[in-house]
């Protein structure tokens, strides 16, 4: 048995050397294994970094695209809400400017001088009557014309005596009285 245990001893010593180098081919592989998985894991994790990157840019482009048009929605309102007091102020001094036309009649709104205004007003109407007056006793006198020149003078004033002057300068007929 000695005997034999010198050969498994002796085969032993000789076959070490290739058991070493066999382990270490085989663990070499095992080495090369393992950096090639870790080259993948280390280009899978930059992949996903690359797409958690994309996702959180696209997510602030999001949040900023939503606060845009929240501050748009909010300057709209605001512009809204200042009109409508530009408005109302607005009125509010018309209503100022108003109130005093308006308790001297609407012909009045732009004259500056209300008294002024109804003084004019009274004096033209004078006027047309007296002119009306002056053409009706002068168709009379003459016993020429129609009332029409009566009524045109009411209307037209001034111009319409002074057509009817015009008329009567060109009649050839005199006057029945004089």
């Amino acid at each position: 048995m000695r005997r034999f245990t010198r050969i498994v001893a002796l085969a032993a010593v000789l076959a070490l050397p290739a058991l070493a180098q066999e382990t270490a081919e085989k663990q070499g592989d095992d080495f090369a294994a393992w950096q090639q998985a870790a080259e993948k894991r280390y280009a899978v994790l930059g992949l996903e970094e690359a797409e958690s990157k994309a996702y959180f840019q696209n997510q602030m482009r999001k949040l900023n695209f939503e606060k845009a048009q929240a501050q748009a929605k909010e300057d709209a309102l605001y512009r809204e809400k200042k009109h409508a007091v530009e408005l109302r102020e607005r009125e509010a001094a018309m209503a100022k400017v108003m109130a005093p036309a308006a308790a001297t009649g609407p012909a009045c709104r732009t004259c500056p001088d209300k008294g002024g205004c109804a003084l004019l007003l009274l004096a033209c109407a004078i006027t047309h009557l007296l002119l009306a007056i002056w053409v009706y006793q002068d168709v009379r006198r003459r016993n020429v014309g129609s009332g029409i020149w009566i009524v045109v003078t009411l209307i037209t004033g001034l111009l319409g005596a002074f057509v009817y002057a015009l008329v009567r300068i060109g009649d050839s007929r005199t006057p029945a009285g004089a």
